[in-house]
């Protein structure tokens, strides 16, 4: 195979500051993406002169042609298809991002969320202290970044994983062999740390320093969702919509999941009442009739004034605010949560830990990933013999005579609030809000 040759005399392509990061995942100004909540509104100087040198040719080379129609750095491929546009063995020296995307999303049939993420992981390469240029290929300049990052800056098997991943993309893109490194060996898995569930009530009743009450209720609502649920957060909370939520009449909810690891396929969960309209919980009932704002948005959570929150900035904010009740949170603590308080809650009513209800409810394609949370379930069911699920749930008791002992939801009410209505099973025909399911 005679490969292209990369041009010696083209200025290396560096690093990617954080306005090109505007544009290529919050897109063009005047893209709607860019108004979502965390996302880049405002452009950013260059960090050294040599950026500022480079960053008229880099933009030239790399940056989408004006006009190009993006959504979630995803091109509509109706644009191309029936084109004589070349995507195959592209010429590292003139190869654009414009480019690599299409190849990985017709060639090498990636998911978005897949390259989104190898594509940051090469603006985090060109970006580091022994940096490498995949647009200049070379075998052994890339393991000399890995070897850096190894030895030096103690990068994780995954984290080598990933950037090996992320180059290959740019070969298979060039028509290159895939680049091999042999990864460190396996470190035993560590054990899943959890919050016992006295710890979890606490996510929905801590007084969080935010001073907007609105988004201090929309932090309580996640964490109730999510934990119960078991989402993949913070992905899943942010494409939760409200047109995929029938409130049914006798007080439970049917909800589609979309699923954005397994290319935004969809899993169906039935509610119980105190997660979809228990008036005494954080129920999504309580939260479409009392805080979420009337808007011509259909995402379930949004920001104060209707928009969609951006997925990074989102997990940012849940791990900010989720280690002020318990230090070792991060998002996906919920999920590994949930998949133990099921296991144990099968152990309860079964005497065994059935892997069946569990691997459906979270979405598990093979059960061998449900089993590996039987160790975990195994080691907190010894230390807690009871239901976590109904112990979340459960109301704190009045610590004197004529003390309330449930949180005021039913007193809850912001301007902000929408009506829902239950239905036999079938979504209502207004025109927008959860109400009109």
């Amino acid at each position: 195979m005679q490969h292209h040759q990369p041009n010696k005399d083209k200025k290396t392509q560096l690093t990617l500051d954080h306005s090109y990061d505007a544009a290529i995942y919050s897109h063009a100004v005047s893209s709607p993406a860019q108004k979502h909540a965390g996302g880049y509104e405002q452009s950013h100087e260059p960090e050294s002169s040599l950026k500022a040198e480079l960053s008229n040719d880099y933009n030239k080379q790399i940056l989408p042609p004006v006009g190009a129609e993006m959504e979630n750095a995803k091109y509509d491929l109706r644009h191309i298809i029936g084109t004589k546009v070349d995507i195959d063995n592209l010429d590292p020296a003139t190869a654009t991002e414009t480019d690599i995307i299409l190849h990985a999303t017709i060639r090498q049939r990636l998911k978005e969320s897949t390259y989104k993420k190898h594509l940051r992981s090469i603006h985090a390469i060109m970006n580091s202290e022994v940096p490498y240029n995949p647009y200049n290929p070379d075998l052994k300049a890339f393991l000399r970044h890995l070897d850096f990052r190894e030895v030096y800056q103690h990068a994780t098997r995954d984290a080598l994983r990933h950037e090996r991943d992320a180059v290959n993309m740019l070969n298979r893109a060039f028509g290159l062999p895939e680049f091999v490194f042999r990864l460190p060996p396996q470190k035993q898995n560590k054990k899943v740390i959890l919050p016992l569930p006295e710890v979890v009530r606490e996510f929905w009743r801590y007084d969080y320093p935010i001073g907007n009450e609105y988004k201090k209720r929309l932090y309580k609502y996640m964490f109730f969702f999510g934990f119960f649920v078991g989402v993949r957060a913070p992905s899943e909370l942010v494409l939760l919509k409200t047109s995929n939520i029938i409130f049914n009449a006798n007080g439970t909810a049917t909800i589609i999941i979309i699923e954005q690891k397994k290319n935004y396929s969809e899993r169906v969960l039935v509610l119980p009442r105190e997660i979809a309209t228990d008036p005494l919980h954080k129920s999504l009932k309580n939260w479409i009739d009392k805080w979420r704002p009337e808007t011509d948005n259909d995402s379930l959570f949004v920001t104060e004034d209707g928009r969609p929150w951006n997925v990074r900035y989102l997990g940012h904010e849940l791990s900010q605010y989720g280690k002020l009740v318990w230090p070792q949170y991060h998002p996906y603590v919920m999920r590994h949560w949930s998949a133990t308080a099921r296991l144990i809650e099968q152990k309860i009513k079964t005497n065994t830990f059935d892997l069946r209800p569990v691997t459906e409810w979270l979405g598990h394609e093979k059960q061998s990933v449900t089993e590996g949370y039987i160790r975990s379930a195994m080691m907190y069911y010894d230390v807690a013999p009871y239901s976590w699920l109904s112990r979340i749930l459960k109301h704190p008791q009045p610590k004197r005579m004529g003390e309330s002992a449930v949180e005021p939801e039913l007193g809850e009410k912001s301007t902000n609030g929408q009506k829902t209505s239950l239905s036999s099973g079938k979504p209502g025909e207004e025109k927008n809000g959860p109400g009109r399911i």
